[in-house]
């Protein structure tokens, strides 16, 4: 039976977009940091935030928890504002490469974090065949 991308990042202990970051930092990589879209609610818009271990927005609302956000007016803006995320993110960062991870949600992670998980898995899938 084949194993699940969702399988193989529970292999590495990664549940969730901010386990990835933390394992990231952890080993050195830089920088750190992933985008993810917060869906509205009755007291939240809904937005794309960029996410780091400190903050990202040392000004922004309490109800941002210190991300940098990227309102979201409207479902066809949506696509519109994470490349406005990711332009300001790269600025930032000096990240690039932007893309989702399966297994990891909606969330887009830069070309760093990318190839830090490769390297992971790669590593996994030696240390089996060994």
């Amino acid at each position: 039976m084949a194993v699940t991308a969702t399988e193989n990042l529970r292999a590495l202990g990664i549940f969730n977009a901010w386990n990835l970051m933390q394992k990231a930092h952890e080993a050195g990589v830089k920088p750190v940091v992933f985008i993810t879209y917060r869906a509205g609610g009755k007291w939240e818009q809904s937005a794309w935030q960029v996410v780091s271990l400190g903050k990202t927005d040392p000004d922004a609302h309490y109800m941002d928890r210190g991300h940098k956000t990227f309102p979201v007016w409207g479902r066809g803006e949506r696509l519109k504002v994470l490349d406005e995320a990711c332009k300001w993110t790269d600025a930032r960062y000096g990240t690039q490469g932007w893309r989702t991870i399966a297994g990891l949600g909606g969330a887009v992670f830069p070309e760093s974090l990318i190839q830090f998980l490769k390297q992971l898995l790669k590593s996994r899938k030696d240390s089996d065949h060994a």
